[in-house]
């Protein structure tokens, strides 16, 4: 794999986290119910970032929006 094929899937993998992260905090603070709208963001991901983003959603909304599961 080359440089800027890995480059350019790290910063997919960082947008659809930042976006998760964003439909998140709207599911906690807003309360409405995006949890079907993620779900098929996760799709374009493979299933080893699927597990770890799906936990860092649940982890960040039973939480008060603490990011520390990292």
């Amino acid at each position: 794999m080359t440089v800027g094929v890995f480059k350019r899937k790290k910063i997919i993998f960082v947008f659809y986290l930042l976006l998760f992260i964003i439909l998140a905090y709207i599911d906690r603070f807003v309360i409405l119910n995006f949890s079907k709208f993620t779900k098929c963001f996760v799709f374009f991901l493979n299933l080893d970032r699927q597990k770890k983003i799906f936990r860092l959603i649940y982890y960040f909304n039973n939480t008060n929006g603490s990011l520390l599961y990292f």
